[in-house]
């Protein structure tokens, strides 16, 4: 079954923009270090939503709780109550005798040739919480965009070593190609949905 829609619904769906481009099909903007994860966690997004409907698997974005630290007369002053564990969370549905399983993972995007490893841009405890998820019998792993090159991968939290940066080779030699487009418009689970 292949999903159509129409621009509207697309965009309603959270699978386009208001302009009716796909999300995996946008041009890319310069976006600041703070917001330049952002299309790509808004294609993992939508991707998810359209693994839902599939009955595939169920996964959500983790929000951090804000501290708003003026009152409403002061300019707004706010911060990040806790330490974030990652970006998503949730579940690949249970096929026959297999159970459900538990994922976790961090979502990360680079405009250069190499992706920043060390713990100013992949925190410690983002990467200790996804090993110990895997410990645990889930799994864990990072989305990583390389969007010079246009291509995102899925590594396995187990193969991210302790050097401070992985070059696009490495990463293609330890991760997973992910499929753009089509069905799922971003195929974070392929390989994984047995």
């Amino acid at each position: 079954m292949v999903l159509r829609l129409r621009a509207f619904e697309a965009a309603s769906l959270g699978m386009a923009g208001e302009d009716g481009i796909p999300l995996h099909r946008r041009p890319l903007k310069r976006a600041g270090r703070v917001n330049s994860g952002k299309r790509l966690e808004d294609l993992i997004e939508a991707a998810s939503a359209c693994y839902e409907r599939a009955g595939i698997a169920k996964v959500s974005k983790v929000a951090v709780p804000i501290v708003h630290l003026r009152g409403r007369d002061a300019p707004f002053l706010a911060t990040y109550g806790r330490k974030s564990s990652v970006d998503f969370q949730g579940f690949i549905a249970r096929r026959g005798d297999r159970p459900a399983v538990p994922i976790a993972f961090e979502a990360k995007s680079t405009r250069g040739g190499r992706w920043r490893v060390d713990d100013r841009h992949f925190p410690a405890h983002e990467k200790e919480f996804l090993r110990l998820y895997q410990r645990w019998g889930g799994l864990g792993f990072v989305v990583v965009e390389f969007a010079s090159a246009g291509r995102i991968f899925r590594v396995s939290i187990e193969d991210v070593g302790p050097a401070p940066s992985m070059s696009l080779g490495e990463v293609e030699r330890v991760g997973t190609l992910l499929p753009q487009g089509g069905r799922y418009l971003l195929d974070y689970l392929v390989g994984l949905r047995g």
